[in-house]
């Protein structure tokens, strides 16, 4: 089972969303975060992508079951 947090509106397509991973990357790559919250985030996103495997299906590809 996969769970995935998104926030926007029942009007928008899931797919275009975004998630608290894709903001704080964002604000990572601007520059907006201060030095030991860089060092968080790197931290807390080695610890996922090395705990958790990505969901079998791609953006283009999604599974029929599917819930949002």
């Amino acid at each position: 089972m996969y769970i995935r947090f998104a926030v926007g509106a029942e009007s928008e397509d899931p797919r275009e969303m975004h998630g608290p991973f894709t903001e704080v990357e964002h604000l990572r790559e601007e520059g907006l975060l201060a030095p030991y919250e860089e060092e968080l985030v790197v931290a807390i996103f080695e610890k996922f992508n090395h705990e958790l495997p990505c969901p079998p299906w791609s953006s283009r590809h999604s599974p029929s079951n599917i819930h949002s």
